[in-house]
């Protein structure tokens, strides 16, 4: 089948991470992306491998909607199959404008569980809005990637019709358990932080990663004796911040908290955490961190947002957002537990419950499944 996705932006994003691992896990099918913004990390590995992709960069006015017309145009020479959009954005759009190829089947993509109030932009929400009365007419199916997302958007006044779960998929031989190469990493990354209990978190800075929860836990972790350091990994974790500096420096952290940026080598990162925690306030759907972090064998702390407590199951500790001293004892209960027998089994558990429910050919196949609809239809 000619799949054409279109997405609100191909940064460095979750969504965008699930769309780059499901295009190549269905060779099959032949794929072009549309992306509304003006792209990223993704569509440069996109663009570098050479799949069929065209960047609107949408902006508002006249400038935007002559921009628009160009997806009518490409719509008209690929001749897809069907459409598969990502996110509110690029859902609202393609309901907008799907009223121009009626024949063409068109399938949502959700990406989020909740909105807040103060933190998502006024736009999103409306997108949001909207889209909840489009559900009706639009789309065969509205997919959603977590079981919360899907009862938060029932809520919202989606159609409890088409709206379905698959959860994420993961390559499970690219994040796995690997011994080989954790030391060199270990050591150039850790070499002044020898015996000390080392904590990660990926996560970009923005409110809904709530990073100041994590550092008020971590200050409490301290005041109690435990001897440890912590990665922070992603967009906006650099010493430039001055905000999360300033907190570090607020906190007494200076000397446990790495600040590493973006890297490309999560999976190596990952395999020399002996935790990883997720600190998010709201809006997490199904966090691609953790089955990334528990698929390498690292047990994964996480607050109760979205799918993340339903994928730990019991392999790691779930504790209430916006509660630093729950999130800090957890911490600790993980550190006392790395001296117990059952490590090593907690650390096989977590592995197992990716490879046996999140790997990524599963997903492709309820993919799959959800666009065979057409051809019963």
């Amino acid at each position: 089948m000619k799949v054409l996705h279109v997405i609100t932006d191909l940064k460095d994003g979750g969504a965008e991470a699930v769309l780059y691992r499901l295009v190549h896990a269905c060779p099959e099918h032949s794929h072009y992306i549309v992306c509304l913004g003006k792209g990223g990390k993704y569509s440069d590995l996109f663009f570098q491998e050479g799949f069929s992709i065209t960047l609107l960069d949408i902006k508002s006015g006249i400038g935007g909607f002559l921009r628009a017309l160009t997806f009518l145009k490409l719509v008209r020479r690929f001749k897809p199959d069907l459409i598969q959009s990502w996110m509110y954005h690029a859902n609202f759009f393609v309901g907008v404008y799907g009223f121009f190829f009626p024949k063409v089947p068109v399938f949502w993509g959700i990406h989020h569980t909740n909105l807040d109030k103060i933190a998502d932009p006024k736009t999103t929400h409306l997108m949001s809005n909207l889209c909840s009365k489009l559900s009706y007419k639009v789309p065969v199916s509205v997919i959603c990637c977590g079981y919360k997302s899907q009862l938060t958007h029932l809520e919202y006044g989606y159609s409890k019709i088409n709206l379905m779960v698959i959860p994420n998929g993961y390559d499970t031989s690219d994040f796995m358990p690997a011994l080989e190469n954790s030391s060199s990493i270990k050591n150039s990354i850790l070499s002044n932080h020898d015996g000390r209990f080392v904590i990660g978190s990926v996560a970009r800075f923005a409110p809904q990663k709530d990073h100041e929860n994590l550092l008020l836990a971590l200050a409490n972790v301290k005041e109690k004796g435990v001897y440890f350091c912590c990665l922070l990994i992603g967009y906006g974790l650099v010493k430039e911040n001055r905000e999360l500096v300033s907190k570090i420096s607020e906190l007494g952290l200076e000397n446990e908290i790495i600040l590493l940026g973006q890297q490309n080598n999560i999976n190596e990162i990952m395999n020399i955490l002996d935790v990883h925690v997720t600190s998010s306030a709201f809006g997490e759907a199904f966090p691609n961190v953790i089955c990334e972090a528990m698929a390498c064998g690292t047990p994964c702390i996480t607050t109760d947002v979205g799918d993340a407590g339903y994928i730990v199951e019991g392999s790691g500790w779930v504790v209430p957002s916006k509660d630093p001293a729950a999130l800090a004892e957890a911490i600790i209960k993980a550190k006392c537990a790395m001296n117990d027998f059952g490590w090593n089994v907690r650390k096989d558990n977590a592995r197992n419950r990716i490879v046996d429910n999140f790997c990524i050919d599963k997903m492709a196949l309820n993919y799959n499944n959800q666009w065979d609809k057409i051809k019963v239809d």
